[in-house]
This record gives structure tokens, sequence and C-alpha cells, in this order.
């Protein structure tokens, strides 16, 4: 194409369009997860975001992911990791680092490194030194957050602030449960967080343990007993002292096996891909029920599917299968069982599963170190 085409092409667009693509820098994000390791990269104008503070901040940031890898890197960081394991995934994570710099050109300042909070508990107390490592190694902070720090960017996240003071937000991550909800102290606005340090691996690793001769079809009933054991009276604690939790209209519940119910229960609204999927308070005990049944991943899908929604729900269940084997799934279930009779999901109004949450906390970190948010900085 001449020049003169080119010329005449860009006048078809208004000089704001053409503006604010110039504007438009690439970002990079890798986070660190019980899970493994990923990376993603954003294209974001900076001046659009200072306008749209209200918005939750998957609609500030979430439709701007140009590159998301969805590949896990498996990573050395597992339970009891020592130094020389810290070391590895260090030397993974600059792998990623290069791979960024040299696929988007960013620069050190362009690249945000979060780990979850899950790692503390799952890795054990080698993983502290990973962000101090990581520095030395390549020159770029890491942020390890707590447990209260990833429910609140994960809040942030997923409910826009009109709507964050009706909402109860509720994690089962992978090693560890956590969450929380916005109140009032007079005029300002304060995060209040409630954790448990047990999630959908780790949890059913711990029923296993208490129960050495458990089998599939009782796990589920087990696991529920070794919840009213290990994990309500932690919460019981905390929710003594947060009274609004319990009062919330609205419960928004995320995490692997919150998708993995919703992908199994409401097959129809993950086909539609829609943004939100109602939830029942009874369907991880239906969960609980298929998996006792020899039916851990669904009895069958909804005649109202077309035959390319049937295609696109089977692999999906292809992959909760690989994330998730029958005794991991009763556990997660026996988590959200046990903690919609905790949280009295039956008196809410509505209970909600935000099928864009994956990967909530650390795209929400990205975007406070983008707008340079003090709370949140790199160790």
């Amino acid at each position: 194409m001449g020049a003169g085409a080119m010329t005449a092409g860009l006048a078809l667009f208004p000089k704001p369009v053409l503006a604010a693509a110039s504007r438009e820098r690439p970002y990079g994000l890798i986070t660190l997860a019980v899970t493994g390791i990923t990376a993603a990269v954003y294209r974001i104008d900076k001046h659009q975001l200072r306008g749209n503070v209200a918005a939750s901040g998957y609609e500030r940031l979430g439709l701007r992911r140009v590159d998301s890898s969805t590949t896990l890197m498996a990573s050395s960081l597992q339970p009891g990791a020592d130094e020389a394991m810290i070391a590895s995934a260090v030397e993974l994570v600059a792998y990623k680092i290069a791979t960024l710099k040299s696929e988007h050109g960013l620069g050190d300042r362009e690249i945000a490194i979060v780990g979850s909070s899950g790692l503390r508990s799952y890795v054990g107390p080698a993983i502290e030194r990973l962000p101090a490592m990581l520095r030395e190694r390549t020159g770029i902070g890491m942020r390890l957050l707590t447990s209260r720090e990833e429910a609140q960017l994960e809040t942030d996240w997923i409910v826009p602030s009109s709507d964050r003071e009706e909402v109860l937000h509720v994690e089962i991550a992978g090693a560890d449960i956590k969450g929380g909800y916005y109140g009032r102290e007079g005029r300002r606005r304060v995060y209040h967080d409630l954790a448990a340090p047990y999630g959908t691996r780790n949890f059913a690793g711990a029923v296993k343990f208490r129960y050495p001769s458990v089998r599939t079809g009782d796990f589920g009933a087990r696991a529920a007993d070794h919840y009213r054991e290990i994990i309500a009276p932690t919460l019981d604690r905390q929710l003594a002292a947060l009274p609004e939790a319990l009062t919330r209209p609205k419960v928004y519940i995320s995490g692997g096996i919150a998708w993995a119910a919703a992908v199994i229960l409401h097959a129809q609204d993950i086909a539609l891909q829609k943004d939100w999927t109602r939830l029942s308070p009874d369907d991880f005990t239906t969960i609980r029920r298929l998996i006792e049944a020899g039916t851990p991943y669904g009895a069958g899908l909804p005649e109202s599917l077309t035959t390319g929604q049937r295609a696109s729900i089977r692999k999906t269940l292809g992959f909760v299968r690989n994330i998730f084997n029958p005794h991991q799934l009763a556990a997660g279930a026996a988590i959200g069982e046990g903690l919609a009779e905790q949280l009295r999901f039956a008196g809410r109004e509505a209970i909600f599963f935000p099928g864009f949450a994956n990967g909530a906390s650390s795209s929400q970190y990205l975007l406070y170190q983008i707008t340079n948010n003090p709370e949140f900085r790199p160790s």
C-alpha cells in the first residue's frame, strides 16, 4: 500500500481515536500462584483509566488484555520448598520477564510481578525469600500478597465502587479461603476481611490425613465433618466481629470450585459466556451428591444446548477434570457447602459467580501499579 493510501485510511478515524491509540502502552503481568506461573500483556491508555475510577477493575482493565497466556508453567513452589527450589522458581520468572521484553518491548517499569497469598500456607516459610531473590536476580520488585490484600484486590476487580457496600465477596482458592466487604467508619470506606488457611487443594490433603481410609463415595461427607472441625471455628471467631458480613444482600463467590460448580450445574450460562452466573444456595450440596452417586463431573448436559455448545462444554469439563480429581472436587464442595451454611446463603438476595474473576487480584494489582496507588507497592 502506498503512502497516499495509508494517509487516506488514517483520515477515516477521528483524531481523538488516533490520539488514544498512540497513547496506549503495553504492560506485562506475571502471577505466581499455587497452580503455577502465568503471564499476560495489557495495552493501556493511562488517561482513560483516570477518568473511570468508579468502575470495577474488570470494567477498567479487563477488556484491554491483549495477550493472556492461560498455559501454566509448572513451578518448583511446592509444599516444604527449600531455598534451591525457590531459586528455581526465580529462574522461571526471569525467563518470563525476558520473554515479555523480547516479544513486547517492555521495560522493567512496565512489568508487575505478584504472588498469591496462598503460597504462604502452601509452600511454607521459604516463600518469604522469593521477593528479595527475584529483585536481586532481575532488578524487578514483586509483591507477595497477604490474604487481606488479595481479598481486597479481588473485590475491587469484581465489584464497581457504587455497589461495594451491597456485596460480600468470597473466594475459595487452592490453598485458602478469603474474602470480605466494604463498610463505613464515619465518612471513610473501610475493607473488612475474613480468611482461613484451607482451600480446595490443601483441604483435600487434610481430609486424607484425618481419614486415611476414606474412599471417594464418602469423601464429601468426611470433608464436611472436617470443615466443621477446623474451618468453621476459625470463621465463626471472625464473623462474631463482622456482623455485616451476614447482612449484605449479595454474595459473589469465586475460585476454581465455584467455576467448576458453574460448569457442571449451569452449563447454559457458561456456554453463553455470561459474565455472571446465578448460583443456588445448595449448588455445592448438589456437587457432593453427584460425587456420591459416582458422577462427579455431572450426569449429563442440558437438552437446550446446541451441538456447538455441547462440544464447548465437554471441552471445558475436560479442563475441570484435569484441575480437580474427585477428592479435590469433594473437598472444594464441602468448603462451599460449609460457607453456604455459615454465611447464610439461603437468606441472601442473590449469589453470583463472576466468570471474569480468574486472575482478579493480580490484574487489579497491575491496575494499581499503573495508577500509582500507594497502598500496593512492590517489595
